[in-house]
């Protein structure tokens, strides 16, 4: 799993940090929009959403491990900053609570 940061989010207002994020939800949006939704196909772009959320959710339920194998190489170079990460808030999609935005 490769979870980079979004670039754009730094001044441009975006509400995504992550680019996981920022693909799943821009993958929605052209999914249900004018130019691609077919009434007819709607149950299909139904499953496609789910299917796209299913990914998103396993890709955020991995940031714990990530975080536990990359904090002490950080830690080697010089990076004391962890204040914005919260391993006690992210193990706690492992056990079944709500990720980002209601996302389980």
């Amino acid at each position: 799993m490769q979870m980079i940061y979004h670039q754009s989010h730094q001044g441009t207002g975006s509400s995504h940090h992550l680019l996981a994020s920022h693909r799943t939800w821009s993958s929605l949006q052209r999914c249900w929009s004018g130019k691609i939704f077919l009434p007819l196909l709607a149950h299909r772009l139904w499953r496609l959403t789910l299917q796209i959320l299913v990914r998103y959710s396993k890709s955020v339920k991995e940031l714990p491990d990530l975080l536990e194998t990359i904090k002490p190489k950080l830690e080697v170079m010089g990076f004391k900053n962890f204040s914005s990460i919260s391993v006690k808030q992210t193990n706690t999609m492992k056990e079944g609570a709500p990720g980002p935005a209601g996302f389980a």
